[in-house]
């Protein structure tokens, strides 16, 4: 079995997913001092997290929803309990979000 290393910069991701609803705000609203490039950029970034989100099983879009968009600032041990799963459980929920996520947009 051949495994293939993915150098993946997860806290790059789980910034993009942090600022998702301010990057939809850019996407719709375009600012002026956004040059092509970066705004092609933000387009394939909410693209690709809606895609992940919209084609995520309803676990993974509450750990998305506790996990980044709250405002709440949940521990990992507050969101374990309100979704009621172990620790070691919503780390692979992440990883597999983020893995989704860089895949979906490209990332390398």
């Amino acid at each position: 079995m051949i495994i293939e290393y993915q150098d993946v910069n997860y806290k790059m991701l789980s910034k993009y997913m942090l600022n998702y609803h301010r990057l939809c705000d850019w996407y719709i609203n375009r600012p002026h001092n956004v040059n092509d490039l970066q705004y092609r950029n933000i387009c394939d970034v909410v693209k690709g997290i809606t895609a992940v989100y919209n084609n995520s099983s309803l676990l993974k879009q509450q750990v998305i929803k506790l996990t980044w968009w709250d405002k709440e600032n949940l521990s990992d041990d507050v969101i374990c309990d309100i979704i009621g799963i172990k620790q070691r459980a919503l780390l692979r929920a992440r990883t597999s979000i983020l893995d989704r996520l860089s895949s979906e947009i490209g990332y390398v």
